[in-house]
């Protein structure tokens, strides 16, 4: 799934000089209905965030009508509520509400801090041929099933993030071929060459650092709804 939204999602570049981003527009996300279906109830067109109110549109009004059919009762929200009742006798719901106790159960997804720095120092392409190695090591056997998954899960995640690299690759060069300013196609070109080489390859300059790490951030957060996940010690890498 991951590798059909990485290969499928719209692709843009704005004004900043390192790309990426997690949806089509500056201001969009993922939904993540396995997690919480509750916002997206009754929202009239409108939604709120720290950049301020923002429009749905009719089309993605009607998506979330059907999804919410499907998720409402199987989002992790809604179990981990109910599992809450069933092992302690009561509802959290109304203590929730009235502010007694935090809203523990709408955080499914956790939190940690993701191994940048090997990624800058390694490169995906250095990762991945560690993988190749590890899973070439593997007996078939049922013990070692798992680890073959896992493995085979690896390639085929590492090798989606390298595409959104080539990706943009390939819509800075479209770009600069079209652009009649000097300076800036200049930009896009060294945008295209910046992200040909990383996060494939290990960083070799600043910039090549911060847009390896962004599109590495970016992708993690594509994957999951990146509650509580830090950025580490991004001063030392």
């Amino acid at each position: 799934m991951f590798e059909y939204i990485v290969e499928n999602k719209t692709l843009y570049i704005d004004d900043n000089f390192f790309v990426g981003s997690v949806a089509q527009y500056v201001a969009g996300v993922y939904p993540y209905p396995e997690w919480n279906v509750d916002w997206m109830k009754d929202n009239e067109g409108k939604a709120l965030s720290h950049l301020g109110e923002m429009n749905i549109s009719d089309e993605d009004r009607n998506i979330f009508g059907e999804i919410v059919k499907y998720w409402d009762e199987r989002c992790i929200y809604n179990q981990a509520n109910k599992l809450f009742e069933e092992i302690y006798g009561y509802s959290s719901l109304p203590a929730q509400d009235t502010g007694l106790f935090y809203d523990g159960n709408s955080w499914p997804a956790g939190g940690g801090t993701m191994n940048y720095n090997l990624v800058l120092v390694k490169g995906l392409g250095g990762i991945i041929e560690e993988v190749k190695e590890r899973l070439a090591a593997l007996k078939v056997n049922s013990e070692d099933r798992k680890k073959r998954n896992f493995y085979t899960a690896l390639l085929i995640t590492l090798g989606a993030v390298n595409r959104l690299a080539y990706r943009y690759v390939e819509l800075a060069r479209k770009m600069a071929a079209e652009e009649k300013n000097y300076e800036r196609r200049q930009e896009l070109l060294e945008i295209a060459d910046i992200c040909e080489w990383v996060p494939e390859h290990p960083a070799r300059t600043f910039k090549e650092a911060l847009q390896s790490f962004l599109l590495i951030h970016l992708c993690l957060e594509m994957e999951v709804t990146g509650c509580g996940y830090s950025l580490g010690y991004w001063g030392q890498y």
